[in-house]
């Protein structure tokens, strides 16, 4: 599978759908991008058929590409050299068949865990030849939706999950995202000032979706977040989940500064 460049329409619906994507949905506007599987910016129906004639080059080895927030698929790709991805180079290096996804990442990442979870059950059914070898790979939030997957897929005993040998998070906040945590204070010192502007700046800020909330933390179960007001100051906590035995895990990080408390 292959993607292709991507029109400015393609990126700011991904945009839009990591900052207000919560809210699209609960408006049942048809901006709210569905999880879906993608061939050169078109979704590919998980129907045998189908999937058969946009896979072609199908082999048993397969390699889930998974964007971050505000992201589509076309962040896997090249941008100086049109025509190569992340995907490609998986293909004709290591010989797997690289399957994108575009999802709403504005919605909880525990919901879209199990749209994932779901996904890739369909996925094993669909795909034209038997799946010896799957890859998992998530970038920022990318990664804690691969997370929360397989956590749904172990606890409703998924075949795909034998099949799985490896997951890579790229720049996955498996603690936390510091940069949220700010976000959360900033809009609560507003909110203690007695000014309708810094109120409304308040209100603004806590405008941002649901997804992007669940980073503060990186919550991936539904435990994590229950009951609890998503704009409370620094409230919630995370469930630790250890990472499934049985797979490869590897974490790929780093800093913009030489610190590497730094917020970047």
């Amino acid at each position: 599978m292959t993607t292709s460049h991507p029109t400015w329409v393609d990126v700011t619906i991904g945009a839009l759908n990591g900052v207000l994507g919560d809210y699209l949905v609960e408006r049942g506007n048809t901006l709210a991008t569905p999880m879906v599987v993608v061939k050169g910016n078109e979704p590919v129906a998980l129907e045998e058929e189908v999937f058969a004639q946009a896979v072609p080059e199908a082999t048993p080895k397969v390699c889930v590409l998974v964007h971050g927030l505000c992201c589509t698929e076309a962040f896997w790709e090249f941008p100086t050299a049109p025509g190569t991805s992340y995907g490609t180079l998986l293909r004709d290096e290591l010989g797997f068949t690289p399957v994108f996804l575009r999802y709403n990442t504005g919605l909880r990442i525990s919901e879209n865990g199990r749209a994932l979870a779901g996904l890739l059950a369909r996925l094993m059914d669909v795909y034209p030849v038997r799946v010896d070898d799957l890859t998992l790979l998530g970038h920022s939030m990318g990664g804690l939706v691969i997370r929360s997957a397989c956590l749904v897929a172990e606890q409703e005993r998924m075949p795909w999950l034998d099949r799985l040998q490896r997951a890579l998070y790229i720049g996955s906040p498996h603690l936390g995202a510091p940069l949220e945590k700010v976000g959360n204070v900033a809009a609560a010192v507003l909110g203690a000032v007695p000014d309708p502007f810094t109120r409304l700046a308040r209100d603004l800020i806590n405008r941002r979706s649901i997804g992007i909330k669940d980073l503060r933390h990186g919550h991936i179960k539904d435990d994590d977040w229950a009951g609890l007001d998503p704009d409370d100051v620094l409230t919630g906590s995370r469930t630790t989940v250890p990472l499934r035995k049985g797979i490869r895990h590897h974490i790929v990080a780093g800093t913009l500064t030489r610190n590497e408390n730094h917020l970047m």
